[in-house]
């Protein structure tokens, strides 16, 4: 059996989208505005199992600590989320 962790940090990002102004009336000035997106803290957990060499399973969850910050504007993530697999190989 192993048992694997992982944490990670995304800090303060902006992401860009664009304006609602009709830009072509407007000189100098940018299409785009930019959004603050907040940070995000990811944990996960992933244990497999190798029975045999040819006979394994696996389990992982995803964002134990459920997270549903925007990836994008406009594009939240799934929060938490797992995995169950086995494979066999012949």
């Amino acid at each position: 059996i192993k048992v694997n962790t992982s944490l990670s940090y995304l800090g303060k990002r902006t992401s860009f989208v664009q304006s609602v102004l009709d830009f072509d009336a407007v000189i100098g000035v940018s299409p785009f505005e930019s959004v603050d997106l907040n940070h995000q803290l990811h944990l996960n957990l992933s244990i497999d199992y190798n029975y045999i060499k040819s006979i394994s399973a696996f389990f992982r969850v995803n964002n134990i600590l459920n997270s549903k910050e925007d990836l994008w504007q406009y594009y939240q993530e799934i929060g938490r989320n797992a995995q169950l697999g086995f494979s066999y190989s012949f």
